[in-house]
């Protein structure tokens, strides 16, 4: 009789299987928060392999006939953004991303969606691509991404992290004081209450931020008729819009535009006056040289021919020394030019409410609100920070 061949089967180069089973520490404590719902792979990675069936070893039929027991096939998964190999015994991603079931297909894709809550049953997500939440992201878990991260729910005291994307969180962010936001682009949300916030981009909230720090390098931009930032800290690098700033009740609160900016103008200056600095000593050390050689052409019969070239030589110098002063005169002017434009364009708009003791800073000037205004445009001019209403600003453009 002929012995069976061996089946054929699949090495998995990935676990997926186990994929969101707790890890167990040395002291024996489930890990809950680091769970695996995917596995991060590379392009070109081989995903499966396949060991073929074997035909075993051969029988006789009674009439004579040799014959074989084939061992069982078995396929590869199908797979999307995947290739085979050459001879169909590999499954390979085609491209960087995640390795997830869906639909019975072994799919590789660079967007993760979590079909819920970040929490324990999901733990932790660090993701390189974007990442879509359906619901909330609890207190003391993190969502982190190189890509966009849309959230459907809430955030609580929790970490969001986009590397390079926008974060778009639809009811808002509730964060006890233990929430940290980051968006290497944009942020949309709702709301943001107790929690500190960094962009690289511009901040949009419907509502309002309440008791936050806020570090956007773009603009800020609330609802006209219901934004409001009470308590905390908001820096905008460009400008702020809101409906009403502060409260009644006096609770500090501190808006500041151009911060940034005026730190590098500042670095720039010196950096210009140090040059100017040094350009002066240079020419005056020449004109004093020119003026001795002068006086000694007076005294001297005849100048000599080393001293002549010498005058020669340093009255390009002058000249020379001159016209780059003359550049670096015209740099700093063009500059300053450049930094009042933006002076211009920083403003804190504030649509309702501005309530009395705001501190309120615009490109390095400082103020501190002592009674209420309505409808006005905060803007600095030279050393000083001007507040219009919205009408009369309006009227002078």
């Amino acid at each position: 009789a002929a012995d069976p061949g061996e089946d054929a089967r699949l090495i998995w180069n990935i676990d997926l299987e186990n994929s969101s089973r707790p890890k167990i520490s040395d002291t024996g404590q489930a890990d809950f928060k680091n769970l695996s719902l995917y596995k991060e792979v590379s392009k070109d990675q081989a995903l499966v392999y396949k060991l073929p069936a074997t035909s075993g070893k051969a029988g006789t039929t009674v009439t004579g006939e040799i014959y074989y027991l084939q061992g069982r096939d078995v396929s590869l998964p199908d797979g999307v953004n995947t290739y085979l190999s050459e001879d169909r015994l590999t499954l390979f991603a085609d491209r960087d991303g995640q390795a997830f079931w869906e639909a019975g297909k072994l799919k590789i894709d660079t967007v993760f969606r979590i079909d819920g809550d970040v929490d324990f049953s999901t733990g932790n997500i660090q993701f390189n691509g974007s990442v879509f939440v359906d619901g909330d992201v609890r207190s003391g878990f993190r969502v982190e991404a190189t890509g966009s991260i849309v959230i459907g729910g809430t955030v609580e005291a929790a970490t969001v992290y986009s590397e390079n994307g926008d974060i778009t969180i639809s009811a808002g962010v509730l964060g006890r004081g233990k929430c940290t936001i980051f968006a290497g682009k944009n942020l949309k949300c709702s709301f943001l209450q107790d929690a500190t916030v960094g962009t690289e981009g511009d901040l949009q909230v419907d509502r309002y931020i309440i008791n936050c720090m806020i570090s956007a390098k773009g603009k800020i931009e609330l609802s006209k008729a219901a934004g409001l930032i009470r308590g905390g800290k908001v820096n905008s690098t460009k400008s702020i819009s809101t409906g009403t700033i502060g409260t009644e009740k006096n609770i500090p609160t501190e808006v500041i535009v151009g911060s940034r900016h005026q730190q590098e103008e500042s670095s720039v200056e010196w950096g210009l006056q140090e040059e100017r600095k040094h350009l002066n000593a240079k020419l005056s050390n020449a004109k004093q040289r020119v003026k001795f050689i002068k006086l000694l052409k007076e005294r001297l019969p005849t100048l000599s021919t080393d001293r002549q070239k010498e005058l020669d030589q340093i009255t390009l110098e002058v000249d020379l020394l001159q016209e780059q002063l003359d550049h670096l005169d015209s740099r700093k002017t063009g500059l300053q030019s450049k930094w009042n434009q933006i002076d211009h364009d920083r403003t804190i708009t504030v649509t309702g409410q501005l309530h009395r003791n705001v501190n309120v800073e615009i490109g390095g000037i400082t103020i501190k609100t002592d009674r209420p205004y309505h409808d006005v445009v905060l803007t600095r001019h030279e050393n000083e920070i001007r507040i219009k209403s919205i009408l009369t600003s309006q009227s002078q453009k």
